[in-house]
């Protein structure tokens, strides 16, 4: 009995000893392979999360690098155009660039013959305003000088030949000289508008001209004053001349003529003189032009 106690005994602690094993075993068998299975699962789990959490970026990243290439592909393609666009415009700009080239080479030429025409023009209007005051000069000239023909100014004893001798002799007396000779020939002038061979005077500025010398023929009135004096001029005539009681008859009408000769070359040399102061007068005058 006590061997058999001694064996339950043995048995049991065996049996427990061996529960044990088993216990053990069964844990590391059964237990711990579930809790690792469990553990690989919940870490499936979380890589799953994140694997489809990466892949959802991945999706967006490809979608992004989607749309960038079609971007790129935009951009390329407008790239393309651009450069063919900036082509046709280099192109274009190079046939504009020869045109201009051209049309400054036409310019200048064109401001050449401009300048040319204009030098041509200008000597040309210099030439005609020096032929046109040329003749105004003349005309003022000839008109003064024949103005005075009518009137005996420097002779008024011709008038007695005339039947209107004391209308030319009081016409003569109203006052000859420079001032009077150049006022009738500018009447002259504004009347006939022609010159001394009758040729028309085409000249714009004619009036303009006109009341330029009018007005400085005013201006210097005083100093046009004629050198032929009336008086001296009959006080040298052979009208009072008496005949000596000695003298012969020759040598009175000698006499005689020497006197008249002295009150002719009185009158001629007062016309000289006052035609040169006329002349004087008509150099010295600045036309506008």
């Amino acid at each position: 009995m006590n061997r058999f106690d001694l064996w339950l005994g043995r048995l049991t602690s065996l049996s427990q000893l061996f529960l044990v094993v088993i216990a053990i075993a069964t844990i590391k068998l059964t237990v711990i392979p579930l809790y690792q299975k469990e553990l690989s699962s919940e870490e499936l789990a979380r890589s799953q999360i994140k694997l489809n959490s990466v892949q959802s970026e991945i999706d967006k990243l490809q979608s992004a690098i989607a749309q960038k290439e079609k971007l790129l592909v935009e951009t390329e393609l407008r790239q393309s155009d651009l450069a063919e666009a900036e082509g046709l415009s280099r192109k274009r700009l190079f046939i504009v660039d020869a045109e201009l080239k051209n049309k400054e080479a036409e310019l200048q030429k064109l401001r050449k013959n401009q300048e040319r025409m204009l030098s041509e023009s200008t000597k040309v209007k210099r030439q005609l305003n020096s032929e046109n005051t040329l003749k105004f000069y003349q005309a003022l000239e000839w008109f003064s000088m024949t103005s005075d023909l009518g009137r005996d100014c420097y002779d008024p004893e011709v008038a007695e030949i005339f039947e209107n001798a004391e209308e030319r002799k009081a016409d003569a007396r109203k006052g000859c000289g420079p001032y009077r000779s150049l006022k009738d020939g500018i009447n002259s002038i504004r009347e006939r508008r022609r010159d001394s061979s009758g040729d028309p005077l085409n000249i714009s500025m004619l009036n303009v001209w006109l009341d330029v010398v009018e007005k400085e023929l005013e201006q210097k009135k005083t100093s046009l004053r004629s050198s032929f004096d009336l008086a001296v001029f009959e006080g040298l005539g052979s009208g009072n001349l008496v005949r000596k009681p000695d003298e012969t008859e020759e040598d009175f009408f000698k006499r005689k003529r020497a006197v008249e000769k002295s009150q002719s070359d009185y009158s001629s040399r007062a016309r000289s003189h006052d035609i040169e102061i006329q002349k004087d007068f008509i150099r010295n005058l600045k036309l506008p032009s």
